[in-house]
């Protein structure tokens, strides 16, 4: 059986943007998208509880993307990703 996370991230190429779904109430969160090759970033905060799936439109521009989404109680999640 699969083990269901807490957060699913995702990058959709054709809309530029980052896909995030919250499958728990992690309360308020704060996500970020650094572009480290282009000096880019795109940010969000939002209350998962009643949001728990949102779009961060990104520039879609060539690198080296880090992910970072920062939980109310403290918890960090982090992932990266190239285009």
């Amino acid at each position: 059986s699969l083990i269901q996370q807490p957060i699913e991230c995702c990058y959709v190429g054709i809309m530029n943007i980052i896909q995030t779904t919250f499958n728990v109430d992690l309360g308020d969160v704060y996500i970020e998208v650094l572009n480290i090759s282009a000096g880019e970033t795109e940010n969000v905060s939002f209350d998962s509880g009643y949001i728990p799936q949102i779009s961060l439109p990104i520039s879609g521009n060539e690198g080296l993307h880090i992910v970072t989404i920062v939980t109310e109680s403290g918890n960090v999640y982090e992932g990266s990703f190239t285009i």
